[in-house]
This record gives structure tokens, C-alpha cells and sequence, in this order.
């Protein structure tokens, strides 16, 4: 019976140091990888509103988070004092909005308007338009909103422009994909004033490249790398 005992021991033995070398690193790897990303946008949402990315400030944002409500509010630990700021800068952003939408309503801008972007960093709104060499439709907008968070920006399209650009890309997509257009994904990207174009490898975007500028100007995209997700 002593040797079988010693057998089943062994059995033991291997079977659990080869349990931790092989299924408890790949466990902890996944682990890191969550970790990892979740910091990676934790910091790229300090990045987006200005905050400090100090160590020692992100330890006294963790201490403060504890006690307000900025992980059920922003998924994200944050001082009080964050959580004000940020506050304020989205609800300076809501105001730019409202503002802009009303103005856009009661005048003649829809024809070159190019859309907006947020800036979190400062609570401001960046608007395009097109045909402003001179400044015109800017100093009509000023006029009306004059707020320094209010920024306008010469536009080459307008947001009806790309949006027509994309709807032919998605009534032909199928006729794309069978030329071999093999995609992440494409939108609108209003602060580069293009359609973005994304694919997981650079060799995918220079076929994908080849394929789209048959039919649309090379001039209305920009190509970027993303995964691809499998529905």
C-alpha cells in the first residue's frame, strides 16, 4: 500500500506543478491584460480632461474615491476637486452646444458647417466650416457666441460632404468587400475633417487604399489601425 500512496503522491505532484506552470500564468496573464487596459484608459481619461497623472496624486484620487461618487459616476477614481472640475468643463461644453445649435437653427451656416469636436482639457467646442478664408463666418459666430471656449476652425468638407462619402460606402460596401476592402471599421472623423478608415494591419489599409481610391478621392481618407472584433 506504501508504494501506492507514494504513486498517487507523485500523480499529485505533477499534475499541480503543472497546473502553475501552465494554467496559472495564462490565468494571471489574462489577468494583467484586463489590468493593463483598464489603466490604459483610466489614464487616457485624466489625459482627456487635463488631470494630474502623478503617482502620488492618482494614490490620493484612489484614497478620495472612496468616500464620492466619481467610480459610479465616471467609472474612474477622482478627487473631489476633480469631480468639480470636470463637471464644470462638461456642463461649459453642454452650454457651447446649446448655444451653437440655436445659432445654427436661426442662420445661413448650415451650408458650410463641418461639425464640432469636444475639448475636455479646457470645457470648450471647436466648430468647423468651410469657404472662411476670410474669416467671415467666424467673426459671425463670435459675434453671437463670444466665448474663448468657443474655438472656430477652416474646415476642406462639410459634414454633409463625408456623410454623403459614407453612405456610399455603405450602400457598396458588399461590392468593396469583393474587391478585396477588408476592414476594421469607418466613420467620420470630425477633428481631421476625413472619413477614417481603420484595419488591423498596415498591408490590409495599402489594399484597402487601392480598392476605395477607385471611386473616392484619396483626399476624403485617412487610414488608421484597429483591431478587428467578430460580432
Amino acid at each position: 500500500m506504501r508504494w501506492f500512496a507514494i504513486l498517487v503522491a507523485s500523480v499529485i505532484g505533477i499534475f499541480a506543478a503543472f497546473f502553475l506552470t501552465s494554467f496559472l500564468p495564462w490565468s494571471l496573464s489574462i489577468h494583467e491584460t484586463q489590468k493593463s487596459a483598464t489603466d490604459r484608459s483610466y489614464m487616457l481619461f485624466r489625459e482627456s480632461f487635463g488631470l494630474s497623472q502623478d503617482p502620488a496624486h492618482l494614490r490620493l484620487a484612489q484614497a478620495e474615491s472612496k468616500c464620492n461618487d466619481s467610480i459610479d459616476r465616471y467609472a474612474v477614481p477622482m478627487t473631489s476637486v476633480e469631480i468639480r472640475l470636470v463637471q464644470a468643463r462638461q456642463m461649459s461644453v453642454q452650454t457651447l452646444k446649446s448655444q451653437m445649435s440655436k445659432l445654427m437653427e436661426q442662420s445661413d451656416l448650415q451650408a458650410a458647417y463641418a461639425g464640432t469636436y469636444v475639448n475636455n482639457k479646457i470645457g470648450g467646442l471647436h466648430v468647423g466650416f468651410v469657404d472662411d478664408e476670410a474669416g467671415t463666418i467666424r467673426n459671425k459666430v463670435k459675434l453671437v457666441i463670444p466665448s474663448e471656449r468657443l474655438m472656430v476652425w477652416q474646415a476642406d468638407y462639410t459634414l454633409a460632404e463625408l456623410e454623403a462619402k459614407v453612405e456610399w460606402m455603405n450602400e457598396h460596401l458588399d461590392q468593396l468587400r469583393e474587391e478585396g476592402f477588408s476592414i476594421s471599421g469607418y466613420s467620420i472623423d470630425v477633428k481631421l475633417n476625413r472619413i477614417e478608415v481603420t484595419a488591423p494591419t498596415e498591408k490590409e489599409n495599402e489594399r484597402n487604399k487601392k480598392v476605395l481610391s477607385r471611386y473616392l478621392s484619396e483626399d476624403y481618407v485617412v487610414y488608421g489601425l484597429m483591431p478587428r472584433f467578430s460580432p
